[in-house]
């Protein structure tokens, strides 16, 4: 079993999406994912996140 804690900051310009996101991530399954497309997704977000420190 995964647990998994997200935090999401937003404003209120953006709470839709924010909202769509965390229904999002609740939703779906992780573990249907193969370890390849996982790994894909994880590095995926890591770049996303890379970006945005950056700016």
């Amino acid at each position: 079993m995964i647990i998994l804690t997200i935090f999401f900051e937003t404003s209120s310009n953006n709470s839709d999406l924010a909202i769509q996101i965390v229904c999002n991530t609740a939703f779906n399954d992780l573990s249907k994912l193969s370890q390849e497309e996982f790994d894909t997704e994880k590095m995926v977000i890591l770049n996303e996140v890379k970006r945005y420190m950056d700016e």
